[in-house]
């Protein structure tokens, strides 16, 4: 009989072992250990749905305001996850900008917002002087006492006369001004 034939026995055997020691490890795992154990910082400690927070102006005209359909608070980061999130800029309490998106994070006290999947921005058109735009991109950075939103990513604007598409975005909503960091495509309507 050879080496090799009598070692075969040996090593099944203590791969079986080696299985039936696993196998019994994990039936011993709880496995909501780490759910209900001693993290319970990583759990989340605030469910709310259908939140809506409005700021007003000296004159008791609405400012801001920022909703979502859900909210879940994080309290080991402070994060804030939104499901549709929803922010509106008032000028003299008329709606002058909207952003939506399917999801976003809140942050930093919630002094921003971060919103991706669907980001859609649009300035309404309240006098001859300005035209409402659309844009829409992946992903928006957004501040709202600042007025500001910014995102790296692929952007499509569109106005009633034209169209633009760029790479990056940095917008002023109180301004009214936007720049268009690459990749700057225009179409202009006939």
């Amino acid at each position: 009989m050879s080496t090799v034939q009598t070692k075969k026995p040996f090593l099944i055997i203590f791969i079986l072992l080696g299985v039936g020691i696993i196998t019994w490890f994990l039936f011993r795992m709880d496995p909501t250990e780490n759910l209900i154990g001693e993290n319970r910082e990583q759990d989340p400690d605030t469910y709310m749905f259908g939140v809506t927070s409005t700021e007003m102006d000296e004159h008791g005209r609405p400012k801001q305001q920022v909703s979502a359909t859900q909210v879940v608070h994080y309290p080991l980061d402070d994060v804030y996850l939104l499901d549709a999130p929803h922010a509106i800029l008032f000028e003299d309490g008329i709606k002058q900008w909207e952003i939506t998106a399917r999801q976003g994070r809140s942050r930093n006290s919630q002094t921003e917002i971060e919103m991706w999947n669907d980001v859609q921005a649009q300035r309404y058109s309240h006098s001859d002087e300005t035209q409402p735009l659309r844009i829409h991109t992946a992903y928006m950075h957004y501040w709202p006492e600042r007025a500001y939103a910014e995102t790296d990513q692929f952007v499509h604007m569109t106005q009633p006369d034209m169209t633009l598409n760029s790479v990056g975005l940095r917008l002023y909503l109180d301004e009214e001004r936007a720049e268009l960091l690459s990749q700057v495509k225009q179409i202009q309507a006939p």
